[in-house]
């Protein structure tokens, strides 16, 4: 990855993080705003900080997008990554700040919004992520061109009241797919759907999907 800064051409990002959401919303949610006309992709190192604003440096962090690691895309505008702490004192993450090291431009297809993807049965009925009777996920591209994304399956806790809710494991679906404009279908294997449903039964899950290349 080839490092911008100081050559004149720097983006300009801006990092928001939530760690509790409104209800029916993701918790710990990374909002990176790339205020540029360009997608970029970034290395980039964060630090976690108590209610208090104390360092809690034996936390570790990973981003379930790989945004950090430059495995999501960045297109103009806002892109969500859920960001998942481990080690002592993981529990008390409530702020973080990010140290970007490098960014790089990276061709990519233009965007309108982000791809949303629905868990559906062999008829094309929505179900839930985890049912037994889910066989594929309906890809809803509302832009005019196609798009490739990743689309993973968020795993989530069940912390006490007042706690946030973190994503404890994250299954690959369908590696790097292409959704075309409109709605487009993909099959998913066999063991993918066992792995889901052993999921679902024990943990709230989440499908998205996400800019990658």
């Amino acid at each position: 990855m080839t490092p911008l800064f100081g050559s004149g051409r720097k983006p300009t990002l801006r990092f928001e993080y939530r760690a509790l959401a409104p209800s029916g919303l993701i918790d710990q949610c990374l909002s990176i705003h790339n205020r540029t006309t360009a997608p970029v992709v970034l290395a980039a190192r964060v630090a976690m900080c108590d209610s208090l604003g104390q360092p809690l440096p034996e936390v570790t962090v990973r981003s379930v997008n790989d945004s950090l690691e430059g495995g999501q895309v960045l297109v103009p505008g806002e892109n969500v990554d859920f960001l998942s702490f481990s080690g002592p004192g993981a529990e008390l993450v409530r702020s973080v700040q990010v140290q970007v090291d490098a960014v790089e431009e990276v061709a990519f297809p233009e965007v309108r919004g982000v791809v949303e993807v629905v868990p559906c049965d062999g008829l094309g009925n929505e179900t839930r992520a985890g049912d037994s009777g889910l066989e594929q996920l309906a890809l809803v591209n509302h832009g005019m061109t196609a798009v490739p994304v990743r689309v993973r399956a968020l795993a989530m806790d069940q912390p006490p009241p007042g706690q946030p809710q973190q994503v404890v494991h994250v299954l690959d679906l369908v590696g790097l797919v292409t959704a075309p404009p409109g709605t487009s279908y993909v099959a998913l294997p066999e063991e993918v759907r066992a792995g889901l449903e052993q999921l679902g039964r024990q943990q709230w899950v989440s499908v998205k999907a996400a800019f990658a290349r």
